[in-house]
């Protein structure tokens, strides 16, 4: 009976031991396994970045020519001729910010809510959030400013009995990316009358 019950009993810590150490060696694999995942993520992200970074100093530019094409040059005598070339280049834009949301849609899955062991990838998931929030905002700003212009140049054609313009329209609203409760990019537009 003493040889059946340490018998037992070994058998017992055996398998005790068997099942610890299973569970280890399955820990040690998830682990490792999740720190790959997470480098194959941080290298994503970087990759993105790039591609993220260059849609956005394509939207610098084309927002540089929507200053010096519209807002440099916004007069009332030559609103009406110049009302077409104006919705372009806004066009033109709105193409530019679209491309910024398509190059920012891995970013978005991969930045938001989570921080990596990188610090430069952190530093980039949060310059990415900036730097995307204010584009949309920005373009929203720009298209608003243009226009409460145009609503100006509708009231003064009125009076002098010339052609009203129509305003620009755009499916692009104003974003709070990181929900901080500001809208970054967003500008204060006057009232142009």
């Amino acid at each position: 009976m003493k040889k059946k019950t340490k018998w037992i009993i070994g058998i017992g810590c055996g398998s005790i031991f068997l099942f610890f150490i299973i569970a280890v060696v399955l820990f040690f694999m998830g682990f490792f396994k999740d720190k790959e995942n997470t480098r194959k993520e941080m290298i994503k992200i970087q990759d993105q970045y790039v591609l993220f970074k260059a849609s956005i100093e394509s939207y610098n530019e084309i927002r540089e020519k929507v200053y010096t094409s519209i807002f440099n040059d916004l007069y009332y005598n030559t609103m009406e001729e110049k009302s077409e070339s104006n919705q372009a280049v806004l066009k033109e834009a709105e193409k530019v910010v679209e491309k910024v949301e398509k190059t920012s849609k891995s970013l978005k899955k991969a930045c938001l809510g989570v921080i990596y062991p990188d610090v430069s990838v952190n530093t980039k998931c949060s310059s990415f959030a900036i730097a995307y929030e204010q584009v949309v905002n920005s373009y929203v700003s720009d298209v608003e400013q243009y226009n409460q212009q145009i609503k100006a140049y509708n009231t003064w054609a009125k009076k002098e009995g010339k052609n009203i313009l129509s305003p620009y329209q755009t499916n692009q609203k104003y974003l709070d990316y990181n929900q901080d409760k500001t809208y970054s990019g967003k500008e204060k537009i006057e009232d142009g009358e």
